[in-house]
């Protein structure tokens, strides 16, 4: 028996066996109506916040229109999305709350005209409720991200229309500490109530990835540019660094230290999610400056477009968010050139499952002669 258990360990969890991880893609289809579909956020349970969006001509221009939409692995709803509105949903938590921005602007025919002057209210929508947050004291306002507390995170302008980073928390919005004469804006906010954006302004083109834990602020590089867009639930922070002002690299914070995490020979890279087991996701600039997905593991990058066992003729532009059990939801282009949003769902590799049967064929067999001999 002893011998079966260790031909069985060593067939499962040999690393000869696992290699590159391997994805089944999923298309997003946005609503009925729609020509276009973004996700921005999944959650633990499978759920992914994001949009369904097209494009309305109004005497020979076009117009943005837009709902915020949860796909599951079996539906999709479009959230409540007033008239003359325009509503994006940006982050999903565990227990199905979404938020989001609800933009009020001037329309034609319901349709918001861009590039005019407008409202925008950060937003939550929790189990069929519509609740528009307060501000700062402006006319705008934001929400990038929730946790399982039900803590959100974005941005409000205050009453001199300065933008400040955010945090709503049991009916009360909070300003986090922003030096005078800079904006800020919040990203991502864990489980333990650590924040993480970036602090920019000041008369400078600069923007510097930030931390705020119980609203003291710390800065995560010396020097350089950078922006800070998740943090998982041990604290390891990922976004961009640019030490030298030339050129953008994904990054990694974890207790203090500052790790490049490479670009696959491209341009630039960006780190746009990480979960709790260390996995990365984001993208990366060729040198042609095209932009394709990419997820780190141990540090190291991989295409994602190479990891996936059913192409079907799709390019992944950017991987915006990874949950714990690895699922991945990211947005490029489908077979039919149509923008759309897909979710990555990992699968043990056919040679995988090969060598696992192999093994324990073996192993069986093995413990048959053993058991003849003491006969």
């Amino acid at each position: 028996m002893r011998q079966l258990c260790f031909l069985l360990g060593y067939t499962l969890f040999s690393p000869s066996i696992y290699a590159a991880p391997q994805y089944l893609v999923t298309e997003l289809t946005p609503q009925n109506g729609f020509m276009e579909s973004y996700a921005s956020s999944i959650n633990d349970k499978g759920q992914i916040a994001g949009n369904s969006s097209t494009y309305v001509s109004v005497q020979n221009q076009l117009y943005l229109k837009s709902q915020a939409t949860i796909w599951s692995l079996n539906s999709k709803t479009t959230l409540d999305t007033p008239l003359k509105t325009v509503t994006l949903a940006s982050s999903i938590n565990d227990d199905g709350q979404v938020a989001g921005t609800t933009f009020h602007a001037p329309s034609r025919y319901g349709v918001p005209i861009p590039n005019t002057p407008h409202a925008s209210n950060a937003t939550l929508w929790d189990n069929g409720m519509t609740t528009t947050l307060a501000s700062l004291g402006g006319t705008q306002s934001g929400v990038n991200n929730l946790n399982n507390s039900g803590q959100l995170v974005g941005w409000s302008q205050n009453g001199q229309s300065r933008q400040i980073a955010t945090l709503w928390q049991n009916g009360n919005v909070t300003a986090l500490s922003t030096p005078e004469q800079s904006i800020s804006e919040a990203y991502a906010i864990n489980n333990n109530g650590v924040i993480v954006g970036q602090i920019g302004g000041g008369g400078t083109f600069n923007v510097q990835a930030a931390a705020w834990n119980n609203n003291t602020l710390t800065y995560l590089n010396a020097s350089g540019n950078s922006q800070a867009f998740d943090i998982n639930d041990n604290n390891q922070i990922v976004g961009w660094s640019d030490a030298t002002y030339s050129r953008q690299f994904a990054t990694l914070w974890d207790n203090g230290v500052a790790t490049e995490l490479g670009t696959l020979g491209g341009y630039a890279s960006f780190a746009y999610a990480i979960n709790n087991h260390g996995a990365i996701v984001g993208s990366y600039i060729s040198n042609d400056f095209g932009e394709l997905a990419v997820l780190w593991e141990d540090g190291n990058p991989m295409k994602l477009q190479d990891l996936l066992v059913n192409q079907n003729g799709i390019s992944l532009y950017t991987a915006d968010d990874i949950n714990n059990q690895g699922w991945i939801v990211a947005n490029g282009m489908n077979s039919s050139g149509e923008f759309r949003s897909f979710l990555l769902m990992p699968v043990p590799e056919p040679s995988n499952i090969a060598l696992l049967l192999t093994g324990l064929v073996t192993a069986v067999i093995a413990l048959r002669k053993r058991l003849s001999h003491r006969l």
